[in-house]
């Protein structure tokens, strides 16, 4: 079954709701919102892919996104399989990956629209 859409997930920078969130929580939170992202832009994770690889093949389809898809994707990495846990500077960085994927939501939603 495809993944719950991105307009699903409420951007935890908005809200306030990432002050009150553990760093890997908020991590796992952010990669979960960032693969409905890639899906709803047909850019599905397949199950063999590493978060790492993921990062890649997004940031090669939408460069000016790469620096944050490269963050989110490592953060995500550690937090899944290694027991480092990011510090709450490193999870700030997560709110610029959200902007982005707004905006290209709101872009994209307004070329399918108008």
């Amino acid at each position: 079954p495809p993944p719950r859409s991105f307009a699903s997930f409420d951007n935890p920078f908005l809200t306030g709701a990432a002050g009150g969130m553990q760093p890997a929580a908020l991590v796992v939170y952010t990669f979960e919102a960032l693969e409905a992202w890639a899906y709803e832009q047909n850019l599905q994770r397949p199950a063999e892919q590493t978060p790492i690889e993921f990062g890649s093949t997004l940031s090669d389809r939408y460069p000016d996104m790469s620096s944050a898809v490269a963050h989110a994707c490592r953060l995500y990495a550690r937090v899944a399989y290694s027991e480092t846990i990011p510090g709450r500077s490193a999870t700030a960085k997560l709110e610029k990956l959200w902007q982005q994927m707004s905006a290209t939501t709101r872009t994209m939603s307004g070329a399918v629209d108008g």
